[in-house]
């Protein structure tokens, strides 16, 4: 049922450090179910941490290689630039509950409340 979704074409893929950690857990389970590593989503994939550095830099997001513009984002570090889910949810002046953190229903939720005020700072 999960890769139904991730591997739609239609379907933007978007997470909170989905390319520092997500994306590599997903393909260590794949490959204990005996299922072949799968990089396909890739380029349709963006991170709300990298999204949160690019409205920093303000960077406009490409239309083509949005892998290379998520590492390069990813790998990008300025003393003092946070981008915890916790911190962007302030940020924004989302309601957070610590306690909550990490429940995976909870974390989609902040992740899309997340995207959605990203968006409009930044010229996709």
């Amino acid at each position: 049922m999960f890769d139904s979704y991730l591997f739609d074409e239609n379907i933007i893929v978007v997470g909170a450090n989905i390319f520092g950690f997500d994306l590599y857990v997903y393909q260590n389970w794949r490959k204990n179910l005996g299922l072949p590593v799968n990089w396909d989503f890739l380029p349709r994939a963006l991170d709300i941490q990298g999204l949160e550095k690019s409205i920093y830099l303000e960077y406009t997001v490409p239309q083509e290689d949005l892998i290379s513009w998520n590492y390069k984002l990813y790998h990008f570090r300025k003393r003092g630039l946070k981008t915890s889910v916790e911190l962007l949810c302030k940020k924004y002046d989302i309601e957070y509950n610590k306690f909550e953190a990490h429940s995976g229903l909870y974390d989609i939720h902040k992740t899309a409340e997340i995207l959605k005020k990203q968006l409009f700072q930044i010229e996709i």
